[in-house]
C-alpha cells in the first residue's frame, strides 16, 4: 500500500476503519493483479481528496467502489455493500445519466438538477473529487477527445458547483487543471514567472505573520492569523480583467487576521498601519457592508520587501459569514448583487462540511440527506436543456415551459425513452420529449385540471381568449341576451353607442366584439355589463321598459341609499363579503324573505348565485350622508411598527377604524381592516395614502 495514502487515513479515521480500508486493498490486489493498480490509484486519489474536504467513511468507500465498478473488479467485499454506500453510488449514477449539452449555457439549472438528484450531498462531493483527480491525472483518459469533453464540463459545470458549494480546494483544483489545459503557454509563462521570486515571497509572508502575532495582536485571546498566494487561475483572471500586467496585481499576497469583536478589528487595524504604511487600497466593509452581507476591512500595505500585500481584518463570525453565507466568494466574485432562495439551500450544505468532526453517525447521516429541493423537480430535454418545475407537474407544464406552441399541439410525450399519457407526472432526472401534433386545433379545457403551473393555465386561458374568440362572440351574445331576459330587462333599450362607449372605457374593451368575446371567455361577467348599462341610463333618465310588468311597491322611502329598478320601498341591506360603498357598481340579489342584498358588481361570491335572482341597482344620488362599511387588505413586510403606522395613516385621515386583524406568513404580512367611508372616492384616497409607506407592498379592497 502507498505510505503517504496509509498515513492520510490513519490520521483521519479510527483504526476500525483503517482496518478495512486495508483489507479491501489487499483482496483487490490479490484477486485482480493486472487490473488492480490503476483502479487502486484512482480509488486512493479521489479518496484523498475526498478526506482534504471533510468527507466521511462510507463516501470513501464509495470511492472505492465507483473505482472498481469503473475498472470492471467485482465488488464482493462485504463494506462495499453496505447500504450506505450502495444509496451513494446510487446517486452518483444518476448524476452520470444525466445528458450535459456542451453548446447550452444555462448550466446553473443543470447545476441545481445535481443536487436536487443526489438527495444526498455526499454524491456530488465524490462526483466532484472523481472530476478533480481525472482534470488532475489525464493518462485516465482513453482519447483526447474524452479528455477534452471533460475539461469543458470540468470549467462550465463542475468548477461553479464547488464555488457554489463552497467547496474551495475542488474549485481551486479544477480551475487551475482548466486554464492550463486550455491556456498552457499562458500558464506555464505564469508559472515561471512567479516561481522565480517564490521563495523570496514564502519567506516575506512568514515574516508578516510573524510580525504581526508578535507586535498586532498580542494579549487578544483566540485570535487567528494565516497567509496564501493568489491561486494561479485567480491571478490570470485578474490580469486579464483589470491591470494586464502581474506587478498591479496588490493582493497576490494576503494575510488574513480572525479576532472576536468589532472594537479589536479596528485597534489591530491600528496596530498595523503602525508597523506598515498602507497605501491608497482600503475598503472598510464592516461600517460599509457590501449588499450580501459581506464584513471584513480591507487593507493594502507595503511590507519589508517593498510589495504590497492585502490584509484582511474581521471577527470568526464573519469570517463563517463569508465563508458559509450568502456573502460567499462565489456570489460577490461573479457580481451577483443579492442572494436567491436557491443560494440560501446551498449555503446550508456547506455549513455541515465540517460535522463530522462533532456529530454522532446518526446525525450525520440525517443532515447530509436532507433534501434541499424539495418541492422542486428537474427534468431535461433531449438536448439537455435543464426545465425546473414544481413538484406534480406533467409532461403539459413541461411543453408549456419550452415555448406556448409546443403546450399548444402536445398530444404525447416519451418519457426516459417511453410513451406516457400528457397528464403523466414528472419525476426528477426525467428526459421528457414532447410529442406534436401540426394538425392539433389547440389544448383541451380540461387540461386545467391537469396543469401545476401558472405559466401552463395563463398560457391555455389565452389560447381559448385569442383563437376562440369568434366562438366566444356568440356565446357572449347569446348569454348576455339570455341574462337580460330573466332580469325582465328590454336589453335594445340600452345598447346605445354612449353607454356601450362608456362600458368599453370602463373594462378596456376597442369594441362590441371584444365585449361580447370577454362575456364568453368569462373574464367579463352580464352583472358588469348590465349594471354599468344601466346605471349610465338612470344617470340620463332614460326608462326601463320592461317585457312584463314587475309588481312594485308603493310609499317609496325617500332616504333609500339605493335605488333597485323596478322596485320601491324594498327592503335592502348590504353585503358583508365585498363592503359596496357609493361609486361601486352594484348589483341586487334577491333573498327569498329577506329583501334585496346589496353586492359589488364584480364580488366573487355572486359567480355561485342563481343569475335570474340578480337585479339591476343604482346609488341614489340626493341620499349621500350616511356612513359606509368598507374593507380592504394592506400587504406589507413582516416588521415591528407597521399595524401602529397603518391605523396612524387611517387616524390622520379622520377615518374610524371598525375591525383590524393581522395575518403573517413567512416574511409578508396581511392588515385586514374594516373602516367606516362615505364614498368610493374617500375610500380610494385613504387607500392611496396608505400606499405612501415605505414597507406596504400593495392595498385591494376585499
Amino acid at each position: 500500500m502507498d505510505t503517504k495514502f496509509l498515513t492520510t487515513i490513519e490520521s483521519y479515521f479510527d483504526s476500525t476503519q483503517v482496518a478495512t480500508i486495508e483489507n479491501l486493498i489487499k483482496e483487490i490486489t490479490l484477486k485482480y493483479p493486472d487490473t488492480s493498480k490503476k483502479m487502486l490509484n484512482f480509488a486512493c486519489g479521489v479518496s484523498e481528496i475526498l478526506i482534504s474536504i471533510n468527507t466521511d467513511f462510507p463516501t470513501v468507500l464509495a470511492a472505492f467502489a465507483y473505482a472498481c465498478q469503473i475498472y470492471q473488479i467485482s465488488m464482493e467485499h462485504s463494506s462495499l455493500s453496505h447500504h450506505e454506500v450502495k444509496s451513494i453510488l446510487k446517486g452518483l449514477d444518476k448524476i452520470d445519466a444525466i445528458t450535459i449539452n456542451q453548446n447550452d449555457q444555462e448550466y446553473n439549472g443543470l447545476r441545481e438538477m445535481f443536487i436536487a438528484l443526489a438527495k444526498d450531498i455526499r454524491v456530488i462531493f465524490l462526483k466532484l473529487a472523481i472530476e478533480s483527480y481525472k482534470v488532475s491525472h489525464p493518462e485516465v483518459y482513453s482519447n483526447t477527445e474524452e479528455m477534452d469533453t471533460d475539461f469543458h464540463y470540468a470549467n462550465d459545470i463542475y468548477a461553479p458547483l464547488a464555488a457554489m458549494l463552497g467547496v474551495s480546494k475542488l474549485k481551486n483544483i479544477l480551475e487551475d487543471r482548466v486554464f492550463h489545459y486550455f491556456k498552457p503557454n499562458a500558464y506555464q509563462q505564469l508559472y515561471e514567472t512567479l516561481n522565480k521570486d517564490k521563495a523570496s515571497r514564502d519567506e516575506q509572508l512568514a515574516l508578516t505573520i510573524k510580525r504581526i502575532e508578535q507586535e498586532v495582536v498580542q494579549g487578544i485571546d483566540n485570535v487567528k492569523v494565516f497567509g496564501r498566494q493568489k491561486q494561479l487561475s485567480s491571478i490570470y483572471k485578474k490580469i486579464q480583467s483589470k491591470t494586464h500586467e502581474l506587478s498591479k496585481v496588490l493582493d497576490l499576497l494576503a494575510v488574513r487576521i480572525l479576532v472576536n469583536t468589532i472594537e479589536e478589528c479596528y485597534y489591530v487595524l491600528g496596530k498595523v498601519h503602525g508597523i506598515y504604511a498602507p497605501i491608497d487600497h482600503f475598503k472598510d466593509y464592516i461600517s460599509n457592508p457590501k449588499e450580501n452581507g459581506y464584513q471584513s476591512i480591507h487593507t493594502t500595505v507595503i511590507v519589508e520587501n517593498g510589495d504590497p500585500l492585502e490584509i484582511q481584518i474581521r471577527t470568526h463570525d464573519m469570517n463563517l459569514y463569508a465563508e458559509y453565507g450568502v456573502a460567499a466568494h462565489w456570489a460577490y466574485k461573479q457580481k451577483r448583487s443579492a442572494s436567491t432562495e436557491s443560494d440560501k439551500k446551498i449555503n446550508y450544505i456547506r455549513s455541515i462540511m465540517d460535522m463530522h468532526k462533532d456529530k454522532s453517525d446518526e446525525e450525520l447521516r440525517e443532515a447530509l440527506k436532507v433534501d434541499i429541493y424539495s418541492g422542486d423537480v428537474f427534468v431535461q430535454t433531449p438536448q439537455g436543456k435543464v426545465i425546473k418545475l414544481p413538484e406534480g407537474s406533467t409532461t403539459i407544464d413541461f411543453a408549456y415551459a419550452i415555448h406556448s406552441a409546443v403546450g399548444d399541439h402536445c398530444m404525447g410525450a416519451k418519457i426516459n425513452g417511453k410513451m406516457c399519457p400528457i397528464s403523466t407526472v414528472l419525476q426528477n432526472g426525467d428526459m421528457v420529449e414532447i410529442i406534436l401534433n401540426p394538425n392539433s386545433k389547440g389544448p383541451s379545457r380540461d387540461w386545467l385540471k391537469i396543469v401545476k403551473t401558472n405559466n401552463a393555465k395563463h398560457r391555455i386561458r389565452t389560447f381559448f381568449k385569442k383563437e376562440m374568440k369568434e366562438e366566444n362572440i356568440k356565446k357572449g351574445k347569446s348569454i348576455l341576451e339570455a341574462s337580460a331576459k330573466a332580469k325582465n330587462i328590454l336589453l335594445s333599450n340600452y345598447m346605445k353607442d354612449e353607454y356601450l362607449n362608456d362600458v368599453f372605457d370602463r373594462y378596456a374593451l376597442a369594441n362590441i366584439d371584444e365585449m361580447y368575446a370577454a362575456l364568453g371567455s368569462g373574464t367579463l361577467s352580464t352583472n358588469q355589463v348590465i349594471g354599468k348599462l344601466l346605471n349610465l341610463a338612470s344617470q340620463n333618465e332614460v326608462k326601463n321598459v320592461p317585457i312584463k310588468p314587475i309588481p312594485t311597491k308603493q310609499n317609496t322611502e325617500e332616504n333609500d341609499q339605493v335605488m333597485v329598478h323596478g322596485f320601491k320601498g324594498i327592503m335592502t341591506k348590504f353585503a358583508h363579503c365585498c363592503t359596496p360603498v357609493p361609486g361601486d357598481d352594484i348589483v341586487g340579489y334577491i333573498s327569498r324573505g329577506k329583501g334585496i342584498t346589496i353586492h359589488r358588481d364584480n364580488c366573487s361570491t355572486l359567480k355561485s348565485y342563481e343569475p335570474e335572482r340578480l337585479i339591476p341597482c343604482t346609488w341614489n344620488t340626493n341620499q349621500n350622508t350616511q356612513s359606509f362599511v368598507a374593507s380592504f387588505i394592506v400587504y406589507c413586510m413582516n416588521m415591528s411598527g407597521t399595524l401602529s403606522a397603518i391605523t396612524k395613516k387611517i387616524s390622520d385621515q379622520k377615518i374610524n377604524i371598525v375591525s383590524l386583524y393581522t395575518k403573517v406568513q413567512d416574511d409578508v404580512s396581511s392588515v385586514h381592516c374594516s373602516v367606516q367611508i362615505k364614498s368610493k372616492e374617500d375610500l380610494s384616497y385613504l387607500i392611496s395614502k396608505i400606499k405612501t409607506l415605505d414597507f406596504v407592498t400593495d392595498v385591494v379592497r376585499s
